[in-house]
């Protein structure tokens, strides 16, 4: 049995999603992965950083006419980091606690109605 553990910082971390992700895998995981992996360690890096890029690019092509049509938005930074850190956007978490209530709203509109 092995673990692999990715250790999360930043000012943005929500502390209730912790702080350290911890996987462990079985010895049959660990061969399997070396299968098809030259270095584990580094094909977990890379798909962390690769998801990264994929939501900052998202984030970027979403925001930017956002921040277009925002008349209290003066500058919109060339830098992806920074627009991503200035951008007005809401957490998966957060998006889909509002989904949820959206779902539990109009179920109760539609017992109102019956």
């Amino acid at each position: 049995m092995a673990n692999i553990k990715i250790t999360l910082s930043g000012s943005e971390w929500d502390d209730d999603d912790g702080s350290i992700i911890q996987i462990s895998i079985n010895d049959a995981d660990i061969k399997a992965l070396k299968w098809k992996f030259y270095s584990v360690p580094e094909w977990v890096e890379n798909v962390v950083t690769a998801t990264i890029n994929s939501c900052i690019k998202r984030i970027v092509a979403e925001e930017i006419p956002k921040m277009m049509d925002d008349p209290e938005i003066t500058v919109i930074p060339k830098n992806r980091h920074e627009l991503v850190r200035i951008a007005k956007i809401k957490s998966a978490k957060e998006r889909q606690e509002e989904f949820e209530k959206v779902m539990v709203t109009n179920s109760m509109s539609e017992k109102t109605k019956e």
